[in-house]
């Protein structure tokens, strides 16, 4: 218990020092992203932890974040837009701190939310920002599109809508058809008959 009350106290005071860097300067072109990077690793952090009201503070927190970011969008990507962007070389300091795309940095963030709102069993939620980061034509990978119809499914219990879905997830299915049944809340469909006769018809 000790070590895990160590760990977590230094796992805390990590996060704060991050958080006074991001804060740093406010009128930063990356200070969104650097954000939600933060509230994101708060946010996982407090989940292993078990740490409710943390969890929940640090999703309030982020939902509020990607409210402002989306007003602030366009502001954001005239002006990086019009900064001049100079090569740079792959794994360097400067590729690290580079102003990123606003539009890619959103989508990144508001992707990374939705992963985490599923994983805290806030269903509902997770597929508002699942569908968002859809509509933002951002590539789910095996783990965020499982999750996805995990999502959707405690949400509608609907195995036709579920079917549709994955065929639509054409991409991921063709690469590993089985990536769903890693899904822990999609279990109860693995050995569904009714459901895998939907899915393997055409």
């Amino acid at each position: 218990m000790m070590i895990k009350n160590n760990v977590k106290k230094q796992c805390i005071q990590e996060l704060s020092v991050l958080e006074a860097i991001v804060e740093e300067d406010q009128e930063d072109i990356n200070y969104y992203f650097q954000k939600g990077e933060y509230l994101n690793r708060r946010l996982s952090l407090f989940y292993q932890l078990s740490g409710e009201n943390e969890v929940n503070q640090s999703i309030d927190n982020l939902i509020q974040l990607i409210k402002e970011w989306k007003e602030n969008l366009y502001k954001l990507k005239t002006i990086y837009n019009k900064k001049t962007k100079d090569k740079i070389c792959l794994y360097s300091f400067e590729e690290v701190n580079e102003d990123r795309d606003p539009y890619l940095a959103f989508s990144t963030i508001n992707h990374n939310l939705a992963c985490m709102l599923c994983n805290s069993k806030k269903y509902e939620l997770a597929l508002k920002y699942f569908n968002e980061s859809i509509e933002l034509k951002t590539h789910l990978n095996p783990y965020s599109g499982g999750i996805y119809l995990g999502s959707l499914w405690k949400i509608t219990k609907d195995k036709k809508l579920l079917v549709d879905k994955i065929k639509e997830q054409k991409r991921l299915y063709e690469k590993d058809p089985y990536y769903w049944k890693r899904v822990i809340e999609l279990k109860e469909l693995v050995s569904d008959k009714e459901f895998l006769t939907m899915l393997q018809s055409e």
